[in-house]
Parts: structure tokens; C-alpha cells; sequence
């Protein structure tokens, strides 16, 4: 699912999971396997894992904690118990929202869990409501079940920083729906052969790809209980739609395949972010370059290709 180098550590932490399984509806555990590991920069060989995370006395759910994952960097590292690792997730079957959590891995048993603990969790889950729709549900901010958060990077320059989500994201979420291309819900078109080709799931009815911005002193926040695990929300979204290859219309199937787009890593030293797009050469992937400096996103701070990365200032 996903990957992070780790100078301080000497490991690259990676994310191994599955996207869907109709047998774990409930969330339950033991039925997904650990799905955190490292290995060896230089031989590529295997360090240790796989692992479950473990948040005081809750074995989280790979579905909710294993997908994206990113360095936490100084002096947020201290700050958060000298945790230097954070992944999370954001829909599954388990809780949904963009949800982090922090670790240290060393090397324990395979199979074994590590200890984590919460800088974002939105919940909690209530077993008998009608389930997305929870009236007692903390949502993330305008939370759409067809927003598709794939990577995640925890970005720096100079004092300042920011938590960053990308993916493609549902800017009129009460729209979206779960259905066919052009509007076309299961009911209208099952159980015949009717159906518009390009496959079953959630559809976002005004996609973009985007960046969330999270201030990472909400997240320190989260971790000293001075706020709730579902309390922080994104500051800016920055608008990527312009430097990309691909476009996504209206009805985008956010759950396909070839969702799996913007992921992204940062050289820290250069003050580089990576953005990978994929799919976006036929079968082949681009990788967009994005300088990050003091004014950075905002203003004329991040520049690819010659062009101004707006959207929001780092805190």
C-alpha cells in the first residue's frame, strides 16, 4: 500500500494490505493479517514484520490504521513520545475518516503488535446505527465515502510544516453515490445486463485531485489530550488538477483500480515533494516535482514545471 525511508531508523516501513473483503464487514481480528513491515535499504531484504498497531488495549484493524504511511520528522517526533512513524487510513470497513496513528517499530515478533498511539481517529463507531449514516459519527471535514485518500507525507521547511492527505477528493459530497458511470444506481440497471460498463462502487460526483493540509500541532494536540482524536480538521485543500495528466470527470469511480493515484515522498534535504500519478501515460505512471520552500504553497512557493503550487501556507 504504501512506503517511507526512515534516515534515523536505516529502514524503509512499508504498508501491505487489500482494499476489500467481504468477510470482514464487521472489522473484526483475528481474519486480515499484519500488515506493517520494514526491510534493508541497500540488500532489500526483510527487517521485521509483519505487524498488527496497538493503541492502549485495541489491536487496530490493518482496514483503518495500514495504508499510508510517512516519517514524523523533529521536533514533532519528540513531541509525540519520540514515535517517528505515522500510517493511517481512511475507509475500509472499519472507522471511516482519514485517521493516523504514530509508532516506533523496533523489531518484535512476526505477527506481534507495536504500540501506537492516536493523533487522528474519527469515530466513534455505534454497532446498530445505519452504518455510514451515524448520527453519532465525527466526520472528517466534508466527508464524502467516494473521497479516496491514498498517500500521505509530513512535510517541512524551515520552522514550518504540515500533515498532508492526497488522493481525489468529492468536492460535492451530498452527491456523491455508490452505482454506475453517469448517475445510474444498482437498482436501475440490476440484475439485468443493462448496466453501464466500468464496474460497481463509489463515484465521486465532482472529483479533484487534491491536497489536505493538517496543521501537525493539532496532531501533537491529539496525542496530550488537549484535543479529541476527531477534532482536527484540514486547513487548505490545493487544487492539483492543473499539473496533472489525467482528468476525472463527474461519476469518477473512486474505488477502481486505477484510483490507486497521487502518492506521494519528500526529500527532506532538497525541499522536493514527489508526487507520483499513475495511470496517467496509458498503463504508465508520471512523477510530478514540487519544490517546497519558505513561502511554501502560498503565494509563489511550491513550483512545478514553472507553474505556482497555491493553496495554503505551511504552519
Amino acid at each position: 500500500m504504501g512506503m517511507t525511508y526512515v534516515a534515523s531508523e536505516g529502514k524503509i516501513f512499508y504498508t501491505d494490505s487489500q482494499d476489500y473483503s467481504d468477510a470482514q464487514g464487521d472489522c473484526s481480528l483475528p481474519g486480515n493479517p499484519p500488515a506493517l513491515g520494514s526491510f534493508d535499504p541497500t540488500t532489500l531484504s526483510p527487517i521485521g514484520g509483519l505487524w498488527y498497531l496497538q493503541t492502549g488495549a485495541t489491536t487496530q484493524h490493518p482496514y483503518q490504521s495500514l495504508r499510508y504511511i510517512m516519517e514524523v520528522p523533529e521536533p514533532w517526533k519528540t513531541s509525540i513520545g519520540n514515535n517517528f512513524l505515522a500510517s493511517g487510513r481512511h475507509r475500509g470497513w472499519c472507522l471511516e475518516g482519514s485517521h493516523i496513528y504514530a509508532s516506533a517499530p523496533g523489531n518484535p515478533a512476526a505477527d506481534s503488535t507495536v504500540t501506537a498511539v492516536k493523533l487522528l481517529e474519527f469515530g466513534p463507531f455505534v454497532a446498530d446505527s445505519p452504518y455510514p449514516w451515524n448520527p453519532a459519527w465525527h466526520y472528517p471535514k466534508e466527508h464524502s465515502l467516494a473521497n479516496a485518500y491514498q498517500g500521505a507525507v509530513w512535510l517541512t521547511t524551515g520552522s514550518t510544516a504540515a500533515v498532508v492527505l492526497s488522493g481525489i477528493i468529492d468536492n460535492d459530497p451530498a452527491s456523491s453515490y455508490y452505482g454506475y458511470a453517469g448517475w445510474v444506481l444498482p437498482s436501475q440497471c440490476e440484475p439485468t445486463e443493462s448496466c453501464p460498463p466500468g464496474g460497481r462502487g463509489w463515484r465521486a460526483a465532482e472529483p479533484q485531485p487534491a491536497l489536505l493540509l493538517y496543521d501537525p500541532d493539532d496532531l501533537v494536540d491529539v496525542y496530550t489530550s488537549t484535543q479529541s482524536t476527531w477534532e482536527p480538521q484540514w486547513y487548505a485543500k490545493v487544487d492539483l488538477s492543473p499539473y496533472m495528466r489525467r482528468s476525472y470527470a463527474p461519476t469518477y469511480l473512486t474505488t477502481g483500480a486505477d484510483a490507486e493515484v497521487l502518492l506521494p515522498t519528500f526529500d527532506r534535504a532538497h525541499g522536493l515533494l514527489y508526487i507520483s500519478e499513475s495511470f496517467a501515460d496509458g498503463i504508465l505512471p508520471l512523477v510530478h516535482v514540487f519544490s517546497v520552500d519558505a513561502p511554501a504553497m502560498g503565494g509563489a512557493g511550491g513550483v512545478i514545471h514553472g507553474a505556482t503550487l497555491q493553496g495554503g501556507e505551511l504552519r
